[in-house]
């Protein structure tokens, strides 16, 4: 597979009360699940950075225009539009909120096209991949502060619960390897299919239930971790002497869960990933309400997601326009190669903090700890509490509290 013969196309523009312009068009790809309320938030935030950034920056001679395509929550459809961007649009990248499966073809597939592949999932990236360039900070990165928890509290044996997929498979094996560094056991791995009944969850708690651990990490979907968490107060394994942990991948999304599954995690423990508040931060999230509110007035936006404000720093990332940067791209006939050299040679302050472009994973300084109204940390009822953790840190000693 391969393609050639790479087009630069002229978009002229006319400003209100100016000469005309022309600018040279720098065509993007945009694949999200239009269906999911994420896929709709971050398609919002993405067209509104856009019109920021050029409103504050008017004077450059190029022009992202985004091409978005509707996934439709199905896999193979997400890869069918990437093809039809690559080959009927001519894009020269593509931003996409992927899924663990469509990340790796996707991956490929850049490689392949030479073009760079944003990825808004914190699904590890393959460092054997140099087009694929992951903007979402990684999830790993969270186990080695849990580590540092259950190491601080004495907990030696931990149950980890993750989906039944390569990724979920894979991923139980990185945190037993991470675990080890600190003498801690996985004394079991509950691999859950995405798909299961609740009988069959009901079952697999059951069964963890009458094991002698009885701590447990949760590394799911949010679909699945609402099915397990309920399910696990019925048990009565949210009551005292079992010690929950939630990972980023089902407390990123706590702004959609429902009240009932709010309050079926009393006592837990959850890790969320970390957005720096600011003035900027907060006028963009109040300029993206406003906005998805308008077309979608059935539904309530309480809360932006990370994901949202990491769209907004990519098309940041690849709008800002580098010193003879149009004129290398003109000239050059492998377009995508160019913009990826360009975004591997900057580092700016995004909306989700201070952050450098390298091959493979987006780097990030910090991630967030959220403990929601448990007994575990003596929490009163009903507060949310959060920590900082410093990358680096040697335990809960190095933790940065904000109450």
């Amino acid at each position: 597979m391969a393609w050639s013969g790479w087009k630069i196309k002229q978009l002229e523009v006319q400003p209100k009360a100016q000469d005309d312009s022309v600018f040279t068009e720098i065509p993007v790809g945009v694949i999200l699940n239009m269906r999911s309320w994420v896929g709709k938030t971050v398609h919002s935030c993405i067209t509104i950075a856009l019109s920021e950034f050029y409103k504050v920056n008017s004077h450059y001679e190029t022009r992202t225009v985004l091409h978005n395509r509707d996934t439709q929550g199905e896999t193979l459809h997400a890869l069918r539009t990437a093809l039809d961007l690559l080959e009927q649009t001519e894009v020269q990248a593509i931003i996409g909120l992927d899924s663990t499966a469509e990340a790796k073809f996707l991956a490929v597939l850049g490689d392949e096209a030479k073009i760079p592949i944003i990825s808004l999932s914190p699904t590890p990236s393959s460092h054997n991949h140099p087009y694929f360039l992951q903007i979402a900070q990684d999830e790993t990165i969270q186990f080695k502060s849990i580590a540092a928890m259950a190491e601080f509290f004495g907990w030696k044996d931990l149950i980890i619960i993750c989906e039944d997929t390569d990724n979920g498979r894979e991923m139980a094996t990185f945190v037993a390897n991470t675990f080890r560094e600190k003498s801690i056991s996985i004394t079991y791995r509950s691999l859950v299919l995405t798909s299961a009944s609740n009988k069959l969850v009901q079952e697999e708690l059951r069964k963890i239930s009458t094991m002698q651990t009885k701590v447990f990490v949760l590394h799911t979907s949010p679909s699945l971790a609402s099915y397990l968490l309920l399910n696990a107060k019925d048990l009565g394994m949210m009551d005292e002497g079992y010690k929950w942990i939630i990972t980023s991948k089902t407390m990123d999304f706590l702004n959609l869960m429902d009240g009932e599954v709010m309050e079926s995690m009393q006592g837990a423990v959850g890790f969320k990933s970390y957005i720096p508040p600011s003035r900027d931060l907060h006028r963009f999230i109040w300029k993206c309400r406003k906005e998805y509110d308008g077309k979608n007035p059935l539904m309530e936006v309480k809360d932006m997601n990370a994901y949202a404000i990491w769209a907004h720093d990519a098309q940041w990332l690849m709008a800002v326009e580098r010193t003879n940067s149009v004129e290398h791209v003109l000239k050059s006939n492998v377009r995508g190669t160019t913009l990826l050299n360009q975004m591997l040679g900057i580092s700016f302050h995004g909306l989700g903090g201070a952050s450098g472009v390298a091959q493979g994973p987006y780097k990030h300084i910090t991630s967030s700890l959220c403990v929601r109204c448990g007994t575990l940390l003596n929490t009163p009822p009903h507060v949310w509490r959060s920590f900082s953790l410093t990358r680096g840190y040697s335990g809960l000693s190095g933790v940065r509290a904000a109450f």
